[in-house]
Parts: structure tokens; sequence; C-alpha cells
């Protein structure tokens, strides 16, 4: 990467785009994303940007090197070959860098998989820019061996899909002092997050009732509590005297307690038998 900047400035076509405020690479105009060009991963604009791929391919090519750079590495060199290009505005210098050094990932990556999945272009400069991956696996294959080779390649997607694109293939072509169509208008408005998730709270001015209709008063006979610890437990942390008194009232037996007391003295007196 240290060679790209000196090889741009030797081209007097990249040069004049950076004296005009212009990034390196040239983009198209697609649907969905304005007027304004942008730098994608495709044959066309890997067509119009062919010079400057080519030289990144020759050199990787030559030291037969089959990994993209990382973005940072491509960045690094955009805003060497700007700053000594004479780019105008020294305020968006990193941002026309940061535009290039994508731009040249996306494309280095679309060619890579042509390569990877044995597709031919038929575009004759494209084909070229492909062709370039062969030359520069016969030199690993001479320096490694085969068996390393092979292993390298298979495991090359990994190696250059580390790098995050927060741009979505989305790079502006035009000059950066001049005012182009914003990508948000055309995006839908999005809810906010507060009116999605806040439920909506039932009003409290509703008229409440005069008369509140009291519980259902157990009826006869029915257990109240079965269990008299628990009663006599409930009955301790009761403060109120009068509720105290009528749980101490004697209940009214009901028939199965009758029974369960029968029950009982028949045993007693069988048991006095034996």
């Amino acid at each position: 990467m240290a060679q790209l900047p000196a090889v741009w400035e030797a081209v007097r076509a990249f040069r004049e785009r950076s004296l005009r405020g212009m990034n390196l690479l040239r983009g198209v105009v697609l649907k969905g994303h304005g007027l304004s060009p942008v730098v994608v991963g495709n044959i066309e604009c890997c067509r119009l940007n062919s010079d400057v791929l080519a030289t990144i391919l020759k050199i990787m090519a030559d030291e037969g090197c089959i990994f993209i750079p990382k973005v940072f590495l491509l960045q690094g060199a955009c805003l060497e070959f700007h700053r000594h290009a004479g780019y105008p505005d020294a305020l968006s210098l990193g941002q026309a860098a940061y535009g290039d050094g994508w731009g040249l990932k996306r494309q280095l990556n679309f060619l890579k998989r042509k390569w990877m999945r044995k597709q031919t272009p038929r575009d004759r400069a494209v084909r070229k820019l492909v062709a370039e991956f062969d030359r520069a696996y016969g030199k690993l294959r001479q320096a490694v061996g085969d068996r390393i080779a092979r292993a390298l390649r298979a495991r090359g997607d990994e190696d250059d899909d580390d790098d995050v694109d927060p741009e979505a293939d989305v790079d502006s072509d035009q000059p950066r002092n001049a005012d182009g169509p914003s990508s948000k208008n055309d995006e839908a408005p999005v809810a906010s997050i507060s009116e999605e998730m806040e439920p909506t709270l039932a009003s409290t001015s509703a008229a409440l009732p005069d008369e509140v209709t009291p519980a259902p008063v157990p009826e006869e006979g029915a257990a109240v509590n079965p269990d008299p610890e628990a009663h006599e437990e409930a009955l301790a942390g009761n403060p109120d005297p009068k509720s105290h008194e009528e749980a101490l009232m004697p209940r009214e037996p009901t028939r199965n307690d009758l029974e369960q007391q029968l029950r009982i003295l028949e045993l007693k007196l069988e048991a006095k038998r034996l």
C-alpha cells in the first residue's frame, strides 16, 4: 500500500480529479440513491475505475497476495494521495479519503468473489482485473506450495469480510462542496420508539358507581377455617377487637363434623371391648 500514492500521483487524470475536489473513484447513478453518483461493487463501477483498480491488483499480483487490503490501509493511501495531489478543501480531505477507501474495498471484494467462483466477466477490462488474482495465486503457489495455497484460498472470504461497511455501498462521486439530494428524503418516516412502545393509559375521569355491591356471604354450614392453629395466628395479627370477638364465637357443627365425632366414639368403644 505504500507504493500506491506515488503510482496514482504519476497519472494526470487522477491528479486533476483531486484538484477539482472530487473523489479518486467515479460512481454511477443508481435507482433509490438519488441523482448523485455512488460507488458500489458491480461490473459498471469496476469498468469505470479499472485504471485505479489495476494499479492495486498489479502490486498484489507481483507480491503473490490474494487477500484484499484492510479498509484503513486503503483509506490511508487515498489520504496521502489527495494531500500531495493538491486537494483544495482541507476540511473535507478526510471525508474524500474515507469514501475512496470504502469504494476500493467494495470493488476489490466484488472482483475477488468473481475469481473465487471461477466466473469470467464478459467485459474485457473487468476480465483483466479478475485475471490478476490468477497471477497472484500462481506466485503464491510457487512460494508456499499447493497445499498451503489451497488452504489460504479457501479461507480468503473470511479474511476479507471482517470490515463492516457503515455506508451500505453508498459513496458520492460529486465534489464535496456541491449540494446534492439527501438520501434521507427518500426514506419513509420512522415512528419514534416512545410512540410504538408506550401503552395507552386508561382515563381516570370515568364516573364511579354510588354504591358498591358487597361481597357474597358464605353459606351456613360451610367451613370457615378448618385449621385452628392458622386461625389463631391470623387473629394474633388483627388489631380490631370486634372482629376478634366475632372470630372466637363458636360455630355450628356441620353434618360432616358430627359423623367424624360419631366414628371416633365407635372406635373408642371397640377398643375398650378388646
